[in-house]
């Protein structure tokens, strides 16, 4: 028969010549341990959590993991299977969930003029970290370059994302021509700046050149 209750059993042996031999056998048992795992169960895509297990002397996880400390790096089901110093096992599970880190965007121009500036403009978060140090939604730039933004969501969980604006130089402009007329003379002044450039004077000719 099988023993489920702890006690002191004593069996008598009778050979067959009719000698009797008692023997006496203690039975102890040992409690099986209360396992206990702590640690976050959710946790963002771009980072991990760590589970601790406790209650026992030994620890054997579902991955193969014999360390108490699990680093869980995604959704799902962890088991741990802890054993006492008595040899007894029990089994426990956490499971932990992962959330989405946001995707944030940078809306605004991409190209201004030297001397004049953009916005650009953070969506997708909660709240915002420039590469810059500014931690509003938008900044405003006025030299070429690349921005980012860390965007944080309501659960802590962030994202980055980057964009390159440029500031074109102004056009460099050299007018020649005669500056110093007599009454009844004209003036021929032409303009020399880069090849596709428009005009616009100010008696309203759109030429490269203009007799006064």
């Amino acid at each position: 028969n099988s023993i489920t209750i702890p006690g002191t059993y004593t069996v008598t042996v009778t050979a067959s010549n009719g000698c009797t031999t008692v023997a006496t056998v203690p039975v102890v048992m040992n409690p099986k341990p209360t396992p206990v795992i702590t640690g976050n169960r959710s946790f963002c895509s771009n980072a991990s959590t760590i589970l601790t297990a406790s209650g026992g002397t030994t620890y054997q996880w579902n991955d193969g993991t014999t360390d108490s400390v699990m680093n869980a790096t995604s959704a799902g089901i962890y088991t741990v299977t802890v054993t006492n110093d008595a040899g007894c096992s029990a089994t426990i599970s956490a499971t932990t969930t992962v959330y989405p880190a946001p995707t944030p965007s940078i809306s605004g121009g991409t190209e201004f003029c030297s001397g004049s500036s953009i916005n650009l403009i953070a969506s997708g978060g909660s709240s915002y970290v420039w590469s810059n140090g500014s931690t509003g939604s938008y900044i405003t730039v006025s030299q070429t370059g690349t921005y980012s933004v860390t965007a944080t969501d309501s659960r802590g969980c962030t994202g980055e994302v980057s964009k390159t604006v440029v500031a074109h130089p102004l056009p460099n402009i050299v007018i020649t021509g005669d500056t110093n007329i007599c009454t009844g003379e004209s003036a021929f002044l032409m303009v020399n700046a880069a090849s596709g450039s428009t005009y616009v004077w100010s008696n309203g000719q759109t030429t490269p050149f203009i007799n006064v």
